[in-house]
């Protein structure tokens, strides 16, 4: 599934409108990776030392720094310091809609390969645990439960996915529902 993956990211092409309003931008980066025949996606379970999202199951990302040429700097640069991934060692393929959070972000979401196993060097201030998980058990339709909910007075479709222990929500739930719809495409 990995080469279709490449393929559809390498020609797919962001709708991304304009959003306006005062928005803080980031980046974040989906890392897969094949091992036995199989595409993983890793994700990272965020310390209770950081600003934002303590605790919460995320991608490796953050906000942009002006030190960073553009958002794609900042998504090789987060992945580094969070997972140890060198940048010569990630290949962003392709990039998906440009998303609004809560907390006033504005995310772009890049997919990001690499060869496994890796030799992670986690920031421990950041990270508390790196997941590993196989991508086909978020395409089965039992591991999402979609909700309504009223956040910061604002009515929003809220996306879980569950995988072992841990729930995947908020702005990495709704990343990875857009990510996950964008490969049904790939039939």
């Amino acid at each position: 599934m990995i080469e279709q993956i490449i393929n559809k990211f390498s020609s797919y092409l962001p709708q991304n409108t304009d959003k306006a309003g005062n928005y803080t931008p980031a980046s974040v980066v989906i890392p897969l990776y094949q091992y036995n025949n199989e595409t993983h996606i890793v994700f990272t379970k965020r310390s209770y030392k950081v600003r934002h999202h303590k605790g919460q199951i995320s991608f490796p990302g953050g906000k942009f720094d002006k030190e960073d040429e553009n958002l794609e700097i900042t998504a090789l640069r987060e992945t580094y310091e969070e997972l140890g991934i060198k940048k010569e060692d990630l290949k962003l393929i392709g990039k998906m809609e440009d998303m609004v959070t809560i907390t006033n972000f504005i995310v772009t979401p890049y997919i990001g390969i690499f060869k496994y196993p890796y030799d992670f060097k986690i920031s421990e201030d950041e990270i508390d645990l790196i997941i590993h998980a196989p991508l086909k058990h978020f395409l089965d339709d039992s591991v999402l439960r979609i909700e309504e909910k009223v956040i910061l007075g604002e009515k929003l479709k809220v996306h879980f996915f569950s995988y072992k222990e841990h729930t995947i929500w908020g702005a990495t739930g709704k990343i990875l529902y857009d990510f996950l719809n964008i490969l049904r495409e790939i039939k």
